[in-house]
């Protein structure tokens, strides 16, 4: 009788929720595992079973309690098939379970890490990334020897050898918080490494996620990770050069995918001046369209073949007439349908009108918008009609047809980044808040040749998330009620313009150079003395003690030009005396002009 709760879930589990939501068919993982914890006289029985169930929820059971085993032999064989699973829960399943083991018996199990990271197989890779990321949350520093530490570290130093990109990433965005803040002394001792292994930039690892490539800003990356969680929305003040707008980019990797939607403006026969808004599912507008133009081409082809036979049928009846009652003059009659033939070709050739516009095109969007609306005005940002030269004399242009979709209709269910905000006007910044307060907006005349136009849409969709960014005076002219909503529904980042001199940050600097070099793609690696250079030009830029600037954008315009002075001179990597040339080359203005003063007043 003991058996029939477990049958039970597992009959309910298998019947009716394989197909359900991911959340509520782990709500069966709880009900089973306390099922089994009530009978521990077969629990290895019937994890053996689920070892090889077609259902993934068993297969994640059996993982993540697989120290309940008692044939070692066969736990390891079959943890290393779980760890293998094509499923990534099944995998997260027997990542717990071996770290499980870990705690247990760490030294007696930490070979199979060791052999697994041999193989170099992506999958077995992140599995096993996991199951040492869940041993160090478990485990607190004081309860870890130096020799775990030693090795732990080497199996770090094995998993970066891999040079998988998701291994980069995992690893910087959750293994790097847990080491740092809870296990300092591997920490320093992974930074010592890290700082042995590499003579030139090539051979540093590059995060393959852009929010990773971000540099000295972890205050605003972590804020920012949350706002995208969280769909916020947030306000960027800082210096130029210190990583806005790749901060809003990357919101856009980090943001859930919702599949999104096509915007189509629709003629309305009732009222022109007041087009008609339709939304479909990506990839139907333009199906749709399709549709439209082939029944519109169908019933043009009807209508000339019907007008054609009628001028036919018309001048062979004229003929006939004229011929059968000898009355040449009638032929005359026979004219007028061999005149109509160069206006009925001209009809054929003349574009016909759509009913309907396809305002916004997400056919090929498999990812995120982010839509860059800094610098632009009203009828940009907000959507505007477009001037018809033609507004009379039966050549004028539908009015849906001139309708012109603006960057927070674009923006529809992804990212708005608007730079240098202040320059936005107070109206164009009252109706910014409206869009984004009511989550569309009508779109009419902005610009000044159509800004007394009768058109006016309905509401047209623009769900988007607002980033707005500038510096200090930006904030004064912001309009209140616009900063007020973004403090009622996000967060008011500052961005620094400086970080602290540790080795964890030289290193990070490093990362940076070689990020750009990668980025340019036209320059060479940096040896390792060439990096130093820029290291310190970096700390000379912070006018601070024991700092490092953190305005990048500036330190790149130094990479580029010391690259360039490499290729110029054939080299294969940057050295320190390119670097050295470099900052004399990219002086500012003020710089060179104080340089050209300074010898004449001599």
């Amino acid at each position: 009788m003991a058996q029939l709760p477990l049958k039970f879930y597992e009959w309910i589990a298998t019947r009716f929720y394989q197909k359900k939501p991911l959340d509520l068919q782990l709500l069966f993982v709880h009900l089973i595992e306390r099922s089994l914890s009530s009978r521990r006289e077969d629990n290895a029985r019937v994890l053996t079973s689920y070892l090889d169930h077609d259902y993934w929820l068993f297969r994640f059971i059996a993982g993540k309690n697989i120290a309940q085993l008692h044939d070692r032999v066969s736990i390891e064989n079959e943890l290393i098939s779980l760890l293998r699973d094509p499923d990534r829960k099944v995998r997260e399943g027997g990542a717990q379970g071996l770290a499980t083991l870990l705690q247990q018996d760490f030294f007696a199990w930490s070979s199979l890490i060791t052999n697994g990271l041999e193989k170099k197989e992506k999958l077995l890779s992140l599995s096993l990334l996991l199951s040492i990321l869940q041993f160090l949350q478990a485990s607190s520093a004081a309860n870890l020897s130096c020799d775990q530490y030693n090795q732990i570290a080497s199996w770090f130093n094995g998993l970066k050898k891999t040079n998988f990109p998701a291994i980069t990433h995992h690893f910087v965005t959750f293994c790097t918080p847990v080491i740092s803040t809870h296990h300092p002394l591997l920490w320093n001792q992974l930074l010592k490494e890290d700082e042995k292994n590499w003579e030139t930039t090539a051979d540093l690892p590059i995060p393959d996620s852009l929010i990773d490539q971000i540099i000295g800003q972890d205050d605003a990356v972590r804020l920012i990770r949350r706002a995208s969680r969280q769909h916020r929305s947030v306000l960027l003040i800082g210096e130029p050069g210190t990583g806005k707008s790749l901060l809003a980019k990357a919101m856009t990797n980090e943001l859930s995918f919702y599949p999104l939607e096509d915007i189509l403006i629709e003629q309305n026969t009732q009222q022109p001046y007041h087009p008609m808004v339709k939304t479909l599912t990506a990839g139907e507008g333009l199906t749709h369209l399709d549709q439209i133009s082939k029944q519109a081409s169908s019933q043009k082809q009807r209508l000339l073949f019907l007008l054609g036979f009628s001028g036919i049928t018309l001048m062979g009846s004229i003929l006939f007439y004229a011929f059968t009652q000898q009355q040449p003059l009638t032929l005359l009659w026979g004219l007028g349908p061999l005149i109509a033939l160069p206006f009925l070709y001209r009809m054929w050739r003349q574009p016909s009108h759509r009913s309907i516009k396809l305002l916004v095109d997400n056919s090929q969007g498999n990812h995120v918008p982010f839509v860059d609306a800094t610098g632009m005005q009203a009828g940009g940002l907000l959507g505007d009609i477009r001037h018809d030269p033609y507004q009379s004399g039966g050549n004028e242009t539908p009015p849906h047809e001139l309708i012109e979709a603006g960057a927070i209709h674009l923006a529809h269910q992804g990212v708005l980044y608007i730079d240098e905000v202040s320059t936005l006007g107070m109206e164009s910044q009252q109706s910014l808040l409206s869009a984004f307060q009511e989550k569309k907006l009508a779109i009419t005349g902005r610009n000044s040749n159509s800004s007394g136009t009768m058109i006016r849409t309905q509401a047209v969709p623009c769900n988007f998330i607002l980033v707005l960014a500038g510096n200090d005076q930006d904030i004064e002219g912001m309009h209140p009620a616009l900063r007020s909503r973004i403090q009622g529904n996000g967060y008011e980042i500052y961005m620094k313009n400086f970080m602290p001199d540790t080795k964890e940050n030289r290193l990070k600097v490093a990362q940076f150079v070689a990020q750009e070099v990668k980025r340019d793609g036209k320059i060479p690696p940096f040896q390792r003395k060439a990096v130093e250079r820029v290291i310190e030009e970096a700390k000379r830029r912070s006018e601070r003690k024991e700092s490092m600037t953190t305005r990048f954008r500036e330190l790149g315009g130094l990479i580029r030009a010391a690259g360039d002075i490499a290729v110029e001179r054939g080299a294969t990597e940057v050295t320190h005396h390119d670097v050295t040339d470099a900052l004399t080359e990219t002086r500012t203005i003020e710089e060179q002009k104080t340089a050209t003063i300074q010898p004449t007043m001599n």
